[in-house]
């Protein structure tokens, strides 16, 4: 098949349209992306990157120091749970230790019950030496002789029969419708002692 010139000048018209057609085409791209690095540029310029890097800068340092804070906090939370922990523990042992005081209580009510139920008379003193104390009209008289603190003793008369007693001595006395108990109780000084006389109807 032979071509003829007018159809060979034709397709070379062709391609030389085509060639033109897409180098514009490839022109245009490379334009394009040239205005848009230009215009990033000019975006970059008008943010004025140094101020926003300065800003941010800022906000991670003001993040970083707002968790700092939490994570204190944190720390603070830990500790007042324990100190918490610690503080309803003791509670329990102070409400534990208040009901024996309670109970130790009620026993010391009870004994007091008891004494002052079996006695007829009961009576606490404290004797000076040289000093001497009556009881039911001068029925039993009880005087303090001689203190010695540092033997742990003391010389007392009941109804003119003389004694040496230490703390808690105990000596019956009897008088005319009663019998008692006296008893040494503790040294109250270098010269005095207490004493308790617990009686009852015979």
């Amino acid at each position: 098949m032979s071509i003829t010139y007018k159809q060979a000048a034709g397709a070379a018209f062709a391609l030389v349209g085509a060639t033109a057609t897409a180098t514009w085409n490839i022109r245009n791209d490379r334009l394009e992306e040239l205005d848009s690095i230009v215009n990033s540029y000019e975006a970059a310029e008008s943010w004025k990157v140094p101020e926003t890097i300065a800003k941010l800068d800022k906000s991670v340092e003001y993040l970083n120091s707002e968790l700092g804070l939490i994570a204190e906090n944190q720390k603070y939370k830990e500790e007042i749970d324990e100190l918490m922990a610690q503080v309803s523990e003791l509670s329990e042992t102070v409400s534990m230790k208040n009901n024996q005081i309670s109970a130790l209580e009620d026993k010391v009510a009870e004994q007091e019950q008891f004494v002052n139920e079996f006695f007829s008379d009961t009576e606490e003193f404290v004797l000076e030496k040289n000093t001497s104390i009556g009881f039911f009209g001068a029925e039993i008289v009880v005087a303090l002789n001689d203190v010695y603190e540092v033997l742990g003793d003391a010389d007392i008369t009941i109804n003119n029969s003389k004694h040496r007693i230490e703390v808690g001595s105990i000596i019956p006395v009897t008088s005319a419708n009663k019998t008692c108990d006296l008893i040494f109780n503790e040294f109250v000084g270098y010269d005095s002692i207490k004493l308790s006389i617990l009686c009852k109807e015979i």
